[in-house]
């Protein structure tokens, strides 16, 4: 009679799935063990084939995932006497989307098949009103001074509250990893999808709680799901958090999107990145046309963005909020500038990039085609002024090497023609 190995059981959402996966990537552990996952919504899966009901009555180990919700498991008499037992809470974290709403109404706002319906309570509010234009939304949206509204040192007491309460519940606790680390790194995708550095912590604890093996390093990177709900910069600024800056991007999820295991395969499905105020553009339809796309269709983009861009200047908005305009707007005027080089107008796009701040290292490639066009005309004096207001800023440490060597070929390029006439 052949002896099956122990089986290690995981129960619980789709953060079970996560610490399954991560479970069958430690060297050597299913050489040991059978890793079986049982999701809340009935599927089922193991490392090696297992009728569900015998893994379940026969597991060593039960890993099971404690909400505020009864268990569906009578453990006293499906769990062998000698099982050993842990749990852990469902990792939710409403404190970095104080705005956030269960958002049930058709709104292209990361809703596709109204599944992960993701919302903003003021957009939401905004957009139900049948009378304001996706332009009045933005402009009235970006003016709202959240820290009025809302008590965020209240809501951060109350949330941590709530963490810890659920933490009484289970075996290996949330709260200390959370309040530790919230700040200095992206632990959330959104308000209930974690990224891998706090699911690697939660799974390494749960296996050192029953003396497992936990020796292996993951890549650790939080920037390989499909959506990453944007952090309003007022809550940025109010929490101190490092991870994320007026440059930072978002992940908008794609209506075709299905995710892959994050820990294998990395793969991201989107529908794009965007800065914290293009994404709330993206989110009311107002900015489809932010890429530069076919050449027919370049003046109609170019009337749309000049628009949004007249209305974006008009905006007054508290503090920190301004800083995530200008950055949104420099976007913008890169874009027109590109759509003005394909319309072979490019001296238009010249006047634009002067506007442009330059402090993020996303605008090299509409610098780049716009410095190599002035220079095959000679107006290397009107490129000076431009990329010496550029080195100028802070966005040279956020460069990749791609980017430097674009720098070097773009200095390179008006070291050898800065002498010759305009």
């Amino acid at each position: 009679m052949t002896v099956r190995k122990p089986v290690v059981y995981i129960y619980g959402n789709c953060q079970a799935i996560n610490i399954f996966n991560l479970a069958r990537l430690i060297p050597g552990f299913t050489e040991d063990y059978i890793v079986a996952i049982h999701h809340d919504n009935g599927y089922f899966n193991s490392s090696e084939p297992i009728p569900i009901g015998e893994a379940l009555t026969t597991c060593a180990f039960f890993i099971e995932q404690r909400s505020r919700l009864p268990s569906p498991f009578d453990k006293d008499s499906l769990l062998a006497p000698d099982c050993k037992r842990a749990s852990y809470p469902f990792l939710t974290c409403e404190l970095l989307w104080p705005l956030y709403i269960d958002n049930k109404q058709p709104y292209p706002f990361n809703n596709p098949g109204n599944w992960r319906s993701n919302g903003d309570r003021f957009l939401s509010a905004l957009q139900s009103r049948s009378d304001l234009t996706p332009e009045k939304i933005l402009e009235r949206y970006l003016n709202i001074d959240i820290t009025s509204k809302i008590d965020l040192d209240r809501h951060h007491d109350f949330y941590f509250e709530q963490v810890a309460d659920l933490d009484t519940h289970t075996d290996v606790k949330a709260a200390p990893i959370i309040a530790a680390n919230f700040r200095q790194r992206h632990l959330f995708y959104d308000t209930k999808h974690p990224t891998p550095p706090i699911m690697i912590t939660m799974a390494k604890s749960m296996f050192q709680y029953f003396g497992l093996p936990f020796p292996f390093n993951v890549r650790e990177d939080p920037e390989n799901f499909s959506i990453t709900l944007p952090i309003h910069p007022q809550v940025r600024e109010h929490y101190h958090l490092e991870w994320v800056n007026p440059h930072s991007r978002f992940g908008f999820h794609s209506p075709n999107a299905h995710e892959t295991n994050i820990y294998l395969h990395g793969e991201r499905k989107k529908d794009g990145d965007y800065d914290f105020v293009s994404f709330i553009a993206k989110h009311i339809g107002l900015i489809d046309a932010l890429a530069v796309g076919p050449e027919p269709d370049l003046p109609d983009r170019v009337k749309r963005l000049q628009d949004v861009l007249t209305i974006s200047e008009g905006i007054r908005p508290p503090p920190p909020m301004d800083r995530a305009i200008i950055h949104f707007q420099d976007r913008i005027r890169t874009t027109i500038a590109q759509c003005y080089l394909r319309m072979g107008v490019g001296e238009l796009g010249e006047e634009l990039l002067t506007e442009v701040t330059f402090r993020n290292p996303e605008y090299y490639p509409a610098l780049l085609e716009l410095i190599t066009y002035l220079s095959s005309k000679g107006k290397t004096r009107t490129l000076l002024p431009i990329v010496k207001r550029y080195l100028a800023t802070d966005s040279l440490k956020h460069c990749s090497q791609t980017e430097m060597r674009t720098l070097r070929i773009l200095l390179d390029s008006l070291c050898l023609t800065t002498s010759s006439p305009e």
